[in-house]
């Protein structure tokens, strides 16, 4: 009988927090360029609260698409970054129902980085072939 109690609240402890992962708020969407490039694969897309801490972090894969949690019901904001793009940023979502999914496209404009002159030097037996 003590087995069976032991056992049942295992189980139940189990379920409940089951139960919590799946009321996580849902933020999803993809990262697409402004003019019509096409999705941003590879994006830094982060889920920061009110105060601007991160909460979620993730890498938006080779289609844009991007998919984060909230830990619990509140507000937030979407940040996208990636080089050679300026960073992208939501205004505050209110995630209050903890069922619920957002469907938010971060959208990014093209910001060419410059770069200085880079100098290679390969030594001779090194090299595959000879520029000339």
């Amino acid at each position: 009988m003590r087995r069976w109690c032991v056992t049942l609240l295992g189980a139940c402890a189990i379920q409940a927090s089951a139960a919590e992962d799946a009321a996580a708020q849902v933020m999803q969407g993809s990262v697409i360029g402004a003019n019509g490039e096409g999705p941003i694969a590879t994006a830094l897309v982060r889920l920061v609260d009110e105060d601007g801490e991160q909460v979620a972090i993730t890498i938006a894969d080779d289609r844009g698409r991007f998919r984060l949690e909230a830990p619990a019901p509140g507000s937030y904001r979407l940040q996208a970054e990636r080089v050679g793009y300026r960073p992208a940023e939501t205004p505050l979502l209110r995630a209050t129902d903890p069922a619920g999914t957002f469907d938010v496209d971060l959208v990014m404009s093209v910001s060419p980085v410059e770069v200085e002159g880079v100098l290679v030097r390969v030594a001779e037996d090194q090299a595959d072939r000879a520029v000339r």
